[in-house]
C-alpha cells in the first residue's frame, strides 16, 4: 500500500504534514516513555473506594496524549511543547481518570455510531471532504511511537470524547452576563495617560530590625512552604560537531552508544569505558537552575527532570549542525524537603522586613495625602517637591501594562479609571510602595467598535469561564481521592 502513496504527490505532502506531528512524540517518549516493572508501585492511588493500578494509569497516561493530540493536531510547535512536559501529562492523566470514574458513575456513554462519526469527520483523516482510510491506517501505524490498532486507538477516542461530554456537562449552565462582558472588555481597552509620584518602600530598609522571636514565629508558621527544591545529579555523555560530516559521525556515535546503554543504563559507566567515551557528572541543581558544566539548554534540563533514576536513559541531539549532542541519564534524586530554619533565615528575614516596610511606606503615604487635603496642595507635582518623591508620566496605558517605577499597571490604571482628569489618588500600593496617581487622559472603549466585538468576546470570556469551573470541579473531585506517587516526579 506504501508503494501507492509514493506515487502520489498529493499524498506524500499529507503524510509529510503527518510526520511533522507525529515524529516529535516518537522521539520524545520513545525511550522514556512510562513503563511498567519491579519498581512501579502495584497502585497509583484510590478514586472513591477504588483503587487504581499503575497499568490503569498507564494507560490514561496514553489517553492524554491522543486527547492533547485530538486537540492541538493543527499546531505542531505548541503540541511538542506540551508532549515534552511530563509533570503535565501526568496530572492530566490521574484527572482523567478521575472525570471518568464519575461519568461512569453518572451514567455517561460514546455510541459507536458517535465514535465512528467522529472519527471519519476529523479533519486530518479526511481528504476532499471525505474520510481517507490510507492516511487513517499510516498515523496509526506512526503515532505515539507503537504500531496502535484501530480497536486501540478508537477505544482511546472513546475514553476522550467521554471525558469531553462530562467537561460539556459540567459547564452547561456557564454564561455570561452584560456587566461582566463590559468589565472584560474595558479592562482589555481601556487606556489611561496618568502623571505619578512613588513612595518608595525601600528607603524604611534601615528602620526595620527582625527579632529571633520574629524568626521563629515566622518559619513555625511557615515551614511547610519553606522547602528546598528537588534536585538531581545528572550523568551525561557529550557528542561536539561542528559541521555537518562531524554531526553525522555523531549521531551515528550515539545511535551505536544508545543501543547499548537503553537495555543496560545502570552499566553507563562500564559500557562507555569500552567505547571510549567519557561519562561526565554535575553535582545536583534544581528545575529552575542552569545544568552545570552544560549551561542554559532548555531540552536538557526539561528532560532530566522527567526520568527516572537508573532507568530512563535518553539521547538529546542539537538540532544544529554546530553544537553539542548528548546522552543523558539521571544518577540520583534529591526530594524537596522542608528547610531548616538556619538555611531560611536570609528568606525569613527578607519577607518580615518586605511586609514592615510596606506598613511603614503606607502609614508616611496616608500623612502626606491627609497633608496634601488638608493644605489644599492637591498639584501632584507640589507633593512630590514637598516629600521628594520621584515624579513620572506615561503614555497611554491598559491595565496589563507595565509602568517603570511602579510596576504592574492594573492597581494604576484601575485607580485612574474612578477619578476625574486632575484628580488625585489616594495611597495605592504598587511592586515599589505607595504610589499616587493623576490621570491626565482617560481613554475610554468605542462603543461602536464594541458592538461589532461583542458577541466574539462574549465567546472567549465564556471559554476562560469553563476552563475555571472545570479546574474548580477537579479540585473539589480531588479530595475524594488520594495518591501514592508524586505525579511531578513519576
Amino acid at each position: 500500500m506504501l508503494s501507492i502513496l509514493r506515487k502520489k504527490k498529493t499524498m506524500k505532502l499529507i503524510l509529510w504534514g503527518l510526520a511533522i506531528i507525529i515524529i516529535p512524540a516518537f522521539v520524545l517518549w520513545g525511550a522514556g516513555s512510562l513503563r511498567e516493572g519491579n519498581s512501579s508501585p502495584k497502585y497509583i492511588g484510590t478514586i472513591g473506594e477504588k483503587k487504581i493500578p499503575f497499568k490503569e494509569f498507564t494507560r490514561s497516561f496514553t489517553e492524554a496524549r491522543v486527547e492533547l493530540f485530538l486537540s492541538y493536531f493543527n499546531r505542531p510547535e505548541t503540541l511538542k511543547e506540551l508532549q515534552k512536559n511530563r509533570p503535565l501529562l501526568n496530572r492530566l492523566a490521574w484527572n482523567n481518570l478521575i472525570i471518568k470514574y464519575k461519568a461512569k458513575n453518572d451514567g455517561f456513554s460514546v455510541s459507536n455510531e458517535e465514535l465512528i462519526n467522529y472519527i471519519t469527520n476529523f479533519p486530518l483523516f479526511t481528504r476532499g471532504g471525505k474520510f481517507d482510510k490510507r492516511v487513517y491506517e499510516y498515523f496509526l501505524r506512526n503515532a505515539f511511537g507503537m504500531d496502535m490498532t484501530p480497536r486501540t486507538f478508537e477505544e482511546y477516542v472513546r475514553s476522550c470524547l467521554i471525558i469531553s461530554q462530562y467537561k460539556q456537562n459540567i459547564v452547561k449552565d456557564i454564561t455570561v452576563t452584560d456587566k461582566e462582558l463590559m468589565d472584560f472588555y474595558k479592562a482589555d481597552f481601556e487606556k489611561a495617560s496618568m502623571n505619578y509620584a512613588v513612595l518608595d518602600k525601600d528607603i524604611f530598609y534601615d528602620d526595620v530590625s527582625v527579632s529571633p522571636g520574629q524568626i521563629e514565629e515566622y518559619y513555625q508558621k511557615q515551614k511547610n512552604n519553606l522547602r528546598a527544591p528537588e534536585r538531581i545529579v545528572l550523568e551525561y555523555i557529550k557528542f561536539p560537531h561542528s559541521n555537518d560530516e562531524e554531526k553525522k559521525e555523531a549521531l551515528s556515535s550515539i545511535r551505536r552508544a544508545y543501543e547499548l546503554l537503553k537495555s543496560n543504563p545502570r552499566k553507563m559507566g562500564p559500557i562507555s569505558e569500552q567505547l571510549n567515551l567519557k561519562v561526565n557528572e554535575t553535582p545536583p541543581f534544581a528545575r529552575n537552575e542552569l545544568v552545570p558544566g552544560i549551561g542554559n539548554i532548555s531540552e536538557i534540563g526539561i528532560t532530566a527532570f522527567t526520568l527516572r533514576p537508573g532507568i530512563d536513559i535518553v539521547p538529546i541531539v542539537d538540532e544544529d549542525e554546530s553544537g553539542m549532542s548528548y546522552i543523558v541519564r539521571v544518577k540520583e534524586r534529591i526530594p524537596s524537603r522542608i528547610q531548616r530554619k538556619e538555611e531560611a533565615k536570609d528568606y525569613i528575614v527578607n519577607a518580615i522586613k518586605e511586609y514592615e516596610m510596606y506598613v511603614l511606606a503606607y502609614q508616611e503615604a496616608q500623612k502626606i495625602y491627609d497633608d496634601a487635603i488638608k493644605t489644599k496642595r492637591l498639584s501632584l507635582k507640589t507633593i512630590a517637591e514637598k516629600y521628594n518623591l520621584p515624579l513620572g508620566e506615561t503614555d497611554p496605558v491598559g491595565r496589563f501594562d507595565y509602568i517603570t517605577g511602579v510596576g504592574e499597571s492594573y492597581v494604576a490604571v484601575e485607580a485612574a479609571f474612578k477619578l476625574r482628569v486632575g484628580e488625585i489618588s489616594g495611597p495605592i500600593k504598587v511592586r515599589k510602595g505607595y504610589a499616587f496617581v493623576q490621570p491626565v487622559e482617560l481613554i475610554f472603549i468605542e462603543k461602536e467598535k464594541f458592538e461589532s466585538e461583542k458577541e466574539a468576546y462574549r465567546k472567549k470570556i465564556l471559554t476562560i469561564k469553563q476552563v475555571k469551573a472545570v479546574e474548580e470541579w477537579t479540585k473539589n473531585a480531588q479530595q475524594d481521592t488520594s495518591l501514592e506517587v508524586n505525579l511531578d516526579q513519576l
